[in-house]
């Protein structure tokens, strides 16, 4: 499994899901926020490997 299966590299400072406009910000922020509101992963529509990857891809550019 490769990022590039998941994330379209736009810029160095733009990267979203693969197939959709939906950012990497916008999938950190529903993660810190689903404990509180679960609805937020349902409607944006994204599966947990691209969660996933998404929080490991944002914590190693740490």
């Amino acid at each position: 499994m490769q990022l590039e299966d998941y994330f379209n590299f736009l810029r160095p400072d733009d990267i979203r899901l693969k197939g959709s406009r939906i950012g990497i910000e916008t999938i950190l922020n529903a993660a810190s926020t689903l404990t509180k509101s679960p609805k937020v992963l349902r409607k944006i529509n994204i599966l947990l490997p691209q969660l996933m990857q998404t929080i490991g891809k944002k914590t190693n550019q740490n």
